[in-house]
């Protein structure tokens, strides 16, 4: 029983608990799905600041444990994932032409990729976003900046959003990418940014939604703002908190921070996805830790996996 209590303690859950909401018109009425089922969202109270020794303990505590129960497909894949992408970049940015005014063509060619990120299918040896891209014309960029996408049609790059094309497009014509993704305004896309043209640079980690659920231990669902970002001129008090505690997690396993978090992000999402699986995903899952506090195993996972690499 000691030993119970002992586990738990090591993988505490923060922040407030959600509780479900139905959704409400701008006039106030409840909304309602085609189904007949009520339309319901998520809604968060206060979130950890990542200051007091407490949670800081527990923080890294969670993050270490991700890493090291990690089974050894999600390690290799984890401690390989920067490098690919990295790689890939250098293909992009290598091709006649590309990236000419640019004085850093690897920095702008990585700022381009974390730009236009999402849904991007990261596991493949060449990124579409460069030749897409290129194919644009001024007038697709006249046209794209007005709100007309028609130019994006069957590209891989239409599920980025309008202002995120927009910074790819200034990167490529050799703006400085510290000023197209500012650390302040966008400290994670430019955490991302740096990962990306040096996975071992220990200055800097992406700490997305994903990072910070596994620090508190909380699954919540991906349209909560965090509050990692204000918007400001220098980075949020929370996201420099965070960023400090995953660079001495890393330091823990003798990682640099991109490539513990990519080892932990692949633990804590890939082993999920595959078929078969009968634990609950996405926002079903909102509210539930990470790890079982009963076990200390991740509750991500069914029983089978292992200690992983980095066992303690």
């Amino acid at each position: 029983m000691a030993r119970r209590t002992q586990r738990t303690s090591n993988f505490p859950q923060m922040g407030t608990e959600g509780e479900r909401y139905q959704v409400t018109s701008a006039k106030g009425e409840p909304k309602v799905k085609a189904s007949g089922k009520p339309e319901m969202a998520w809604r968060y109270g206060e979130m950890p600041t990542f200051t007091g020794h407490s949670e800081v303990v527990a923080a890294t505590a969670n993050i270490l444990h991700s890493i090291r129960s990690a089974s050894p497909g999600e390690v290799k894949h984890g401690m390989e994932w920067y490098d690919k992408v990295h790689e890939a970049v250098g293909k992009g940015v290598g091709k006649r032409g590309a990236m000419r005014g640019a004085s850093d063509k690897m920095l702008s060619g990585a700022g381009i990729v974390a730009a236009v990120s999402p849904n991007m299918d990261w596991d493949r040896a060449n990124i579409d976003a460069f030749s897409e891209l290129h194919k644009l014309k001024s007038a697709h960029w006249g046209a794209i900046a007005s709100g007309d996408r028609s130019p994006l049609a069957g590209m891989s790059i239409s599920s980025a959003s309008t202002p995120n094309l927009m910074k790819a497009h200034r990167l490529m014509q050799g703006e400085d990418p510290h000023s197209v993704i500012p650390a302040g305004g966008a400290p994670k896309t430019h955490s991302f940014m740096h990962n990306i043209a040096n996975p071992d640079d220990p200055g800097y980690v992406t700490i997305d939604g994903r990072a910070f659920d596994t620090m508190t231990n909380r699954m919540r669902s991906w349209d909560v703002n965090r509050g990692l970002s204000t918007g400001g001129k220098s980075m949020s008090k929370r996201y420099t908190a965070a960023r400090d505690i995953w660079q001495g997690a890393a330091s823990a396993v003798d990682l640099s921070p991109a490539r513990a978090q990519a080892v932990s992000w692949s633990h804590t999402k890939y082993d999920l996805e595959q078929k078969g699986r009968t634990r609950k995903q996405g926002p079903n899952r909102v509210g539930q830790p990470y790890f079982d506090p009963g076990s200390g195993e991740p509750s991500l996972h069914l029983p089978h996996i292992s200690s992983g690499q980095f066992a303690s």
